[in-house]
Order: structure tokens, then C-alpha cells, then sequence
């Protein structure tokens, strides 16, 4: 016999369960004192008769729980169940009755009232058996709406952690196409410069320790990520020289907010690649966060054209806009768009408040 997977894996089950007793038996108990206070009088002896029969009755539910628990019920043998409680209640009705009678006659005797009659174990056997019922009625009721709401919650857990695992696999994705990218400017500057290409590799270890965190993290201070901009900006300048032309717009009140990581510095090298790296003489790229309507702007504006031809396989962007999807949940927009028919604007829009883990 092995215990139902259902049950075998959840203490705050039992915690529920210890609590829906304590609340069911506590019902009983006060229902039988009102029912004897309104047809017979209570009486100290009285009370106590319920009391222990309440206790003992619901020491022989949790029995009865008990072995329901352990009994590894195949699809087809949950059919027999409802034979099971029945037998279980008839017999610890059996049980109660042959316990709680004994007590009686002894607090019968050691009060006014007469002695129970032999009759009277008959009357608590149905009684208690009765009762167990009601009881297995309420507890089934439960047990299968607790077990619909942790197969609930296991769902929502295997998908939290598939979320999750895309969204590490997306973050690591954008490693190997940044440092592609990289590695390229290098091999440039390489042959342009030693002297400015030595002078990259120093800004590169920055940026490789920026982006190999960023593997791991889910958000990064947006001064981080500008700190990031500044050295790609840096190493694509050493390359580009003054076909290069950079501006900023950075807002003082906006470095502590949260950005998912490479997601600044993915618009800002796509706005290199395809304008001021793509045209004889150059272009501009013009870097703007502030807030706006309640979330975060940042805006990557640059010189060229949206139909302009390239070899580019959209890595970069699509990337990004599946890390937005997962962290935010529609939260978030990217927006590439002409603006005039020789600038690119890149938009993209993030709440205030960082996504929940």
C-alpha cells in the first residue's frame, strides 16, 4: 500500500485537515448542547457525556481519515469508497458506543441520575454512526475541493517555473549575440588601431562582467545599464571616430528604477549597426530616459531608415520583446517606428514598480 500522491506531499493539507476537525467536532459539540438544552435541561453530567462522546467520536474520524489515506485507491476502487465509509462509521459507531457507555454509567453513578439502560447502547450506536456520516460527508467535501485547489497550485507552480526557465533561456540567449557583435568591433579595431583596440579590450572585460550577471539577474539599476551604454558607446566610438555622434537625455530621478538587463544597450547597438555603422558618414544615436505617464521612458533615436537593406537577423530585438512579454506580462511595450525619412526611433516603456519574481 503506498500513500496517494495527492497526500503524501502536503503538510498544509494536514494543517487543514487538524483544523476542519477542531471546527467540525466544535460544531457537533455545541449543536448537541443547544439540542439538550432546549428538549432535556442541561445538567454538569450531561455535558460531560457529550463532551466525551464528541472527543472519542472524533479520535475514531481520524482514524477513519487515517486509513482512507493510506489505502492506495486505484481509479476503478474508488467506486468501493463510499462502501468503505459506510462499514467504517457503522463500525466505529460500534466502537464510540462500547466506550462512551462505560463512561456513562460511571458518571451515572457518581451523580443523581439513574444508571443507562441496556437499550441505550443501541440508541449510541446509531447515533454515533450518524454522526460519523455527517462527518465523512463534510470531510470528503473537503478533501476533494483541497485536492482541486493544490492541483490548482501545482499548475500555476509548473508554469511559474517554465516561465521562468524560457526566460533564463532568453537571457542567455542575448550572451553569444552580444559578444558576436563585440568580438566583430574588435577584430576592427584590431586592424585599424592595436593601440585603441588594447584600450577596447579593457571597456570589453567591463562589459563581458556586466553581461555575464545579467545572465542571472532579472532587473538591473538603470544606472547600470547606462554605465553599460556609455562602454559600448566608447568602443564603437574608438572604431567609428566622429562618424559617430552621441547624445543624452537622462532624467536625474530615473538611475535607481529597474530594466531588465541588455535591454538599453540592445537598442542602442542596433541603432549603431544600422545608422551611423552602416552610412559613409555616419549618424547620430541620441539616448533619452525619463518618466512619462506613470512608467518609464527610454528612447533610442538614430539616424537612418527602417527599410534600409542589412544582413540582420532581428536576434537582438525579438529577444528582447519575449523577456518583456515574460517579465511584465503586456506591462511593457517596444515600439520601432520612422520618424521622418531619415530617423529611426526605438520606444520602449516599462512600469515603475520591477516585475514580481
Amino acid at each position: 500500500m503506498t500513500i496517494p500522491t495527492a497526500l503524501s506531499k502536503s503538510s498544509p493539507l494536514m494543517r487543514q485537515h487538524l483544523l476542519f476537525q477542531l471546527v467540525a467536532w466544535s460544531f457537533f459539540f455545541v449543536v448537541d448542547v443547544l439540542m439538550l438544552t432546549t428538549y432535556e435541561g442541561a445538567s454538569l453530567s450531561k455535558v460531560l457525556r457529550l463532551a466525551c462522546g464528541v472527543v472519542i467520536t472524533a479520535l475514531i474520524s481520524e482514524g477513519i481519515w487515517q486509513a482512507a489515506k493510506w489505502i492506495d485507491w486505484d481509479p476503478q476502487a474508488w467506486l468501493r469508497l463510499p462502501v468503505f465509509v459506510v462499514m467504517a462509521c457503522l463500525a466505529g459507531g460500534v466502537l464510540a458506543a462500547n466506550l462512551v457507555l462505560p463512561i456513562e454509567q460511571w458518571l451515572a453513578v457518581s451523580g443523581p441520575e439513574p444508571r443507562p439502560p441496556p437499550s441505550r447502547w443501541s440508541a449510541l450506536v446509531v447515533f454515533h454512526s450518524m454522526i460519523l456520516l455527517l462527518w465523512s460527508v463534510f470531510a470528503t467535501a473537503f478533501y476533494f475541493y483541497d485536492r482541486a485547489r493544490q492541483a490548482e497550485l501545482e499548475r500555476a507552480d509548473f508554469a511559474a517555473a517554465a516561465r521562468e526557465a524560457q526566460l533564463q533561456s532568453l537571457r542567455l540567449q542575448i550572451n553569444p549575440h552580444f559578444l558576436f557583435n563585440s568580438f566583430a568591433t574588435l577584430r576592427a579595431l584590431v586592424e585599424i588601431n592595436p593601440e585603441l583596440a588594447r584600450e577596447a579590450i579593457t571597456r570589453l572585460s567591463g562589459m563581458m562582467r556586466y553581461a555575464l550577471q545579467g545572465a542571472s539577474a532579472r532587473t538591473v539599476a538603470l544606472a547600470e545599464e547606462l554605465e553599460m551604454v556609455d562602454s559600448y558607446l566608447g568602443i564603437e566610438g574608438l572604431r567609428l571616430a566622429d562618424r559617430l555622434r552621441v547624445a543624452r537625455d537622462i532624467a536625474p530621478d530615473v538611475g535607481t528604477l529597474r530594466v531588465p538587463p541588455l535591454c538599453l544597450q540592445t537598442l542602442v547597438e542596433n541603432a549603431v549597426k544600422f545608422g551611423a555603422a552602416n552610412r559613409r558618414g555616419g549618424g547620430d544615436v541620441t539616448v533619452t530616459a525619463r518618466r512619462a505617464e506613470g512608467r518609464l521612458l527610454l528612447r533610442v533615436t538614430n539616424t537612418g531608415a527602417m527599410d534600409a537593406p542589412s544582413e540582420s537577423t532581428g536576434l537582438g530585438l525579438a529577444n528582447l520583446r519575449a523577456r518583456l512579454a515574460h517579465l511584465y506580462r503586456g506591462a511593457a511595450s517596444l515600439d520601432l517606428k520612422a520618424d521622418g525619412p531619415d530617423r529611426v526611433v526605438a520606444e520602449l516603456l516599462l512600469p515603475l514598480t520591477p516585475p514580481a519574481a
